[in-house]
């Protein structure tokens, strides 16, 4: 989340896209997004524009590959505007 705000123009989200479900570390652009456990863990990237109000809702989502059922770990979403 920290690396998405932190981007040049996080509303633009230049270089940003939705990213499925996949093993850490993450592909470019999201390559800061690494697994700093010993713990497998997957996550996944949704970015949502929304024009008419100039914002982008952002949700990061964490897995571990082995719990039976698909309830992410974690979830953690922000809004970013143009403002």
């Amino acid at each position: 989340m920290e690396q998405i705000k932190a981007s040049p123009n996080p509303y633009t989200m230049v270089g940003f896209a939705n990213i499925p479900r996949m093993a850490l570390p993450l592909p470019a652009p999201y390559t800061g997004i690494a697994n700093a456990t010993t713990h497998n863990l997957q996550a996944s990237v949704t970015v949502i524009p929304d024009t008419n109000l100039l914002l982008s809702t952002v949700t990061v989502s964490v897995y571990r590959p082995a719990d039976p059922d698909t309830t992410p770990l974690v979830t953690l979403s922000t809004v970013l505007t143009s403002q």
